[in-house]
């Protein structure tokens, strides 16, 4: 069953699985039949609810990352839709919705992307704005590159600097020979079907 192969509790940290039963949460809400589904029984029509709201929440904040062919419009709506229903379900609900960090960090990241747009107007009005680009992949490369300079994983403070400078220098020859950078396996996004980072 669909259920069954997209709930593997073996992996909790599969991204692409998350996306799917999100996505296929959020598309068997959206059909006209699924509400026939739940008929007249007050438990399940308020279970359909629940969940039609929930999935609806979390696909308007997802998508925006992932839909690669949406237009800029079309992303700026999901993330203003799912801002102010994060607002209402939190305002509703408190912490049994969301913990505060998450609550805030949601609405951080939703807040920079729509300032980050005039910004970018100001700075280059023929310039292309990728939604998918806003976020923190170039810090976890810095990390990553802090983490594997060496076989010791844990560093102290003047370790970090040491090794900080030096992430920074092997940036900067990536950035000379892009060629040589073999990538990171899981930054890369080729289509919305396959996404695998957010």
């Amino acid at each position: 069953m669909e259920i069954n192969r997209l709930l593997n509790p073996a992996d909790p940290q599969n991204v692409p699985r998350a996306i799917g039963i999100i996505r296929r949460l959020y598309e068997a809400t959206q059909k006209e039949s699924a509400i026939s589904i739940a008929g007249n029984d007050p438990g399940k029509l308020k279970g359909f609810k629940s969940t039609s709201v929930m999935a609806q929440w979390a696909w308007s904040f997802l998508s925006p990352f992932i839909m690669i062919s949406w237009d800029l419009n079309h992303q700026l709506e999901a993330l203003s839709f799912a801002a102010h229903l994060t607002f209402v379900l939190y305002s509703k609900n408190r912490t049994s919705f969301l913990p505060a960090p998450l609550y805030h960090n949601i609405m951080v990241t939703i807040k920079n992307i729509f300032f980050s747009v005039p910004k970018q107007q100001l700075l280059d009005p023929d310039g292309d704005f990728y939604v998918c680009l806003c976020g923190t992949d170039g810090l976890e490369i810095v990390f990553s590159i802090i983490r594997t300079l060496t076989h010791d994983n844990n560093v102290d403070l003047l370790q970090l600097g040491h090794r900080y400078h030096a992430s920074l220098t092997v940036n900067g020859v990536y950035g000379r020979h892009p060629d040589w950078n073999p990538g990171h396996r899981r930054l890369k996004m080729i289509t919305d079907k396959s996404a695998d980072h957010i």
